[in-house]
């Protein structure tokens, strides 16, 4: 009986080990739901030089397709791996690794991803990458910027053109999301997938229509933050001008039933509207702040009174990177101060309903930790 028995756990071995595929980063489209990722290098070798590599993978199943990056090391600022969430380059960015930065866990909206991998010849590759494959959960419904109102606690919002175009010329759509089981609802921008033109406008409200409370304005530049109803709704007002378009918006959206205590807003251009939250330079609570930047943003009391701003933590380059602040909506109002290096603003109060934030930063790669 136990010599069965470790024949049967045997077998079972060398079947997992048969089933459990590797596939070495090339230019051939796969289709699976399982098995290993890895650089051109394979398991145990390095990966080449000059290499420019794209390959996308596809659920065979209908699903949706994610890979778990247990390990991650490239040549850090020569060579990179693109991930973008669909069947080509042209499909939103979900990010750009080099170094030791991982991708970590990386799931595809529908049923694909594509990954472009691009080496210099410097003669300093290093180990890659391993990552295994999975199939997850059926895809997101895809809902394109439209007119009316959708009810759905799932899926992934888009300006009118989709996933793999630029937005068009023109545009005035008005569009809401109500949640379908009477909960709050909640949009998670692609940041490294969002992208305005100067003269086009992304609005948003807090409520069934464009006359609800405004939550905030994207325009060019602008970082999207996580944004959550106080009731079942969110609406959505897109405008464009008549010039030229950019790639657009990439917004998953769920059903919550907690609403966050409090909005963290990384430094970007727009408008938003609050009364609460956490303000930080546009590398976010935990990263430098960008080099070469210029991003102006205004922020508005959403209940008609004074707003403040109590920074309690300060750091630029010296001399070479400055906030300033103005009183009031634009930089045509008084200038409440210029600040750099260790200075910090201390506490700063509007005397109307608004301030407004000018960060402009150099290109002499001296970032630092910026605010909070």
């Amino acid at each position: 009986m136990k010599i069965k028995i470790l024949l049967a756990v045997a077998c079972s071995f060398i079947l997992l080990a048969a089933e459990a595929q590797t596939f070495n980063m090339s230019n051939t489209p796969v289709s699976t739901c399982a098995g290993f990722f890895y650089d051109n290098g394979g398991a145990g070798g390095n990966y080449s030089d000059n290499l420019s590599f794209t390959q996308t993978f596809t659920s065979d199943n209908g699903n949706r397709i994610s890979f778990d990056f247990s390990s991650f090391s490239t040549y850090n600022g020569n060579d990179y791996l693109r991930i973008y969430d669909g069947p080509g380059t042209s499909s939103p960015l979900i990010g750009t690794y080099s170094g030791g930065s991982s991708p970590g866990i990386v799931s595809s909206t529908g049923t694909s991803l594509t990954f472009s991998f691009t080496t210099n010849n410097a003669g300093s590759s290093t180990a890659g990458w391993t990552a295994s494959i999975t199939c997850t959960t059926p895809p997101l419904t895809v809902f394109n910027m439209n007119t009316g109102t959708v009810n759905a606690c799932s899926g992934v919002f888009y300006d009118n053109a989709g996933a793999n175009a630029n937005y068009p010329n023109n545009e005035n759509r008005e569009q809401t999301f109500c949640s379908d089981n009477g909960e709050f609802i909640q949009f998670t921008f692609n940041n490294i997938a969002f992208g305005l033109i100067a003269g086009d406008s992304l609005f948003v409200y807090d409520g069934p229509g464009s006359s609800s409370q405004p939550m905030a304005i994207f325009v060019a530049s602008s970082y999207a933050e996580t944004l959550t109803s106080t009731g079942t709704c969110l609406t959505f007002k897109f405008t464009s001008d008549g010039t030229t378009s950019t790639q657009g918006w990439q917004a998953a959206f769920a059903c919550t039933s907690v609403q966050p205590s409090a909005t963290n807003y990384s430094m970007s251009s727009g408008v938003r509207y609050t009364c609460g939250g956490s303000f930080f330079d546009d590398g976010g609570s935990a990263g430098d702040y960008n080099d070469a930047a210029i991003r102006t943003q205004t922020f508005y009391s959403n209940n008609g009174n004074r707003i403040r701003f109590s920074f309690t933590a300060f750091s630029t380059y010296n001399s070479s990177d400055y906030l300033r602040i103005y009183d009031g909506p634009n930089n045509t109002y008084p200038l409440i101060g210029t600040y750099s290096g260790g200075t910090s603003p201390g506490i700063v109060t509007s005397t109307g309903t608004s301030l407004t934030f000018n960060f402009t930063t150099n290109n002499a790669a001296s970032s630092a930790a910026g605010w909070a």
